[in-house]
């Protein structure tokens, strides 16, 4: 038999893809459960089952009015308990200038020292209940807290939603990156 033929080419170096076939399980990298943190009628659906969504994307919005209100009366409250504080500042002061002159006794000028202190606390609550309802405002806006694929809407717009329900409005699977 003839000797083989031998082919001669040019030594180059460059990357090679490797591939490899294995036996695994692909697993997602997370999968949420998506609740609300506040009660109220939800309003609308922004997404369709099986739909990719992002991390903040808005996936439902809950009636926006109760904690709208809320909101106003606390900001209201505030104002109220401001203005007597600084009432009860000025008196105080005035009990001070007054005590120092002995016009009035030491439990005149006590209690005034202790409204005004009662009031300040008073307005520091105030501010707590103010920054509550502006958190509960945008709780009302439910918002994807990963990216992934959805699965089956559980609850229709025009449902009432409890706070913290362990029945999820929807199941988010994260697709991008898998285990």
């Amino acid at each position: 038999a003839p000797p083989p033929p031998v082919r001669i080419a040019a030594v180059v170096q460059k990357n090679m893809s490797v591939t490899e076939r294995t036996i695994g399980t692909v697993v997602a990298n997370a999968t949420v459960n998506v609740s609300s943190q506040v009660a109220g009628q939800v309003m609308s659906s922004e997404f369709q089952e099986g739909q990719i969504v992002h991390e903040g994307d808005v996936l439902f919005r809950l009636d926006p009015r109760p904690f709208q209100a809320a909101l106003a009366q606390a900001e209201a409250n505030l104002a109220r308990d401001q203005a007597s504080l600084l009432n009860a500042q000025q008196n105080r002061r005035r009990y001070d200038t007054l005590f120092g002159q002995n016009a009035i006794s030491a439990q005149q000028r006590d209690q005034a020292i202790a409204q005004a202190g009662s009031l300040a606390g008073t307005v520091k609550a105030d501010e707590a209940a103010v920054a509550l309802a502006k958190l509960n405002l945008e709780y009302s806006v439910i918002r994807a807290p990963v990216g992934g694929k959805t699965g089956p809407i559980e609850i229709q717009p025009g449902n009432l939603v409890k706070a913290n329900d362990p029945n999820p409005l929807v199941v988010i699977t994260q697709i991008e990156p898998v285990k």
